[in-house]
Formats: structure tokens, sequence, C-alpha cells
């Protein structure tokens, strides 16, 4: 029974990092999103949206 109680408390703990990293990637995902919103509107200003927003649609 101990080893399965070690187990048990190890992957809630795995579990628990996950999440944790989970919500890092989300909140980093968000911020990419809110700087390339920024960067298109910059770019359709300077007109060159196409060919920018083509090279960084093929880097994503």
């Amino acid at each position: 029974f101990g080893e399965q109680q070690k187990y048990a408390d190890l992957m809630i703990e795995i579990t628990k990092l996950a999440q944790g990293e989970k919500e890092k990637i989300r909140d980093y995902h968000a911020h990419v999103l809110e700087l390339r919103r920024k960067l298109d509107a910059q770019i359709w200003k300077e007109g060159l949206a196409d060919g920018l927003m083509n090279g960084v649609d093929n880097l994503l």
C-alpha cells in the first residue's frame, strides 16, 4: 500500500506542475497574440502587411 500511495502522491504533484506550466504557456501565447495584433496594425498602416504576414505565418 505504501508504494501505491507514493505513486499517487507523485502523480498529484506532476499534475500540479503540469497545470502550472500550461498556465505559463497560455499567458505566453496570449502575449504573443497581442504583440502580433499590434504588429498587424502597424504593418497595415505601412502597407506591408501581405508580405510580412506571410513570412510570420510561415514561421508559426
